[in-house]
């Protein structure tokens, strides 16, 4: 296949809801900056030709070294503090691509957007305990993100918790590794 020669695309698969993975090249998007991601991701291969998929017709799919699932998702937002604090829940909304950046006991996601200020993608990222439907949003801002949230969130965990909590854990990776190191899983 000649993965390289179609302009933006990049070698990959989806994941079709029975299950079958079929492998092609995958875009699912233009370059920055002014760049547009798509709802409906393009593929290509020989098995199955030009195909669009959203996010309710594939369970996932891959482009590049990127892995992407499709969730149903709604925000369920309140304010606490200083901070708007929001979940995802699974039965609610419409289903969406969140790019998996780690997953395990904590899954670790983020929800991609184009900031049309810049032009140039940025994200929300959000964690999922394994086995559970809710996500939990990981705010973030020049002040740093939801502490007091995310300790409480993940207090079945005392040690992140903790840590969270006083400011040593400063990024939500180093989190994420922590909680899968020295947390049981539910």
């Amino acid at each position: 296949m000649n993965a390289f020669t179609q302009k933006h695309y990049l070698s990959g698969y989806v994941v079709l809801h029975s299950g079958d993975t079929i492998h092609g090249i995958v875009k699912d998007r233009t370059p920055e900056p002014f760049g547009d991601l798509f709802e409906r991701i393009h593929f290509k291969s020989k098995q199955t030709g030009k195909k669009r998929y959203g996010a309710k017709d594939i369970k996932s799919y891959k482009a590049g070294n990127n892995v992407f699932e499709s969730h149903r998702i709604a925000l369920k937002s309140f304010n606490r503090g200083n901070f708007l604090f929001r979940t995802l829940n699974r039965n609610d909304g419409e289903r969406a691509f969140l790019k998996v950046i780690k997953k395990g006991k904590l899954n670790y996601y983020n929800r991609e957007f184009r900031d049309p200020d810049s032009g140039y993608y940025d994200y929300h990222s959000y964690y999922r305990k394994e086995g559970e439907y809710k996500f939990f949003i990981l705010l973030s801002s020049i002040f740093g993100f939801n502490h007091k949230e995310t300790a409480e969130y993940l207090k079945d965990c005392p040690l992140v918790s903790k840590k969270v909590l006083n400011k040593e854990l400063k990024n939500f990776i180093t989190i994420q590794e922590l909680y899968e190191k020295k947390c049981n899983s539910k």
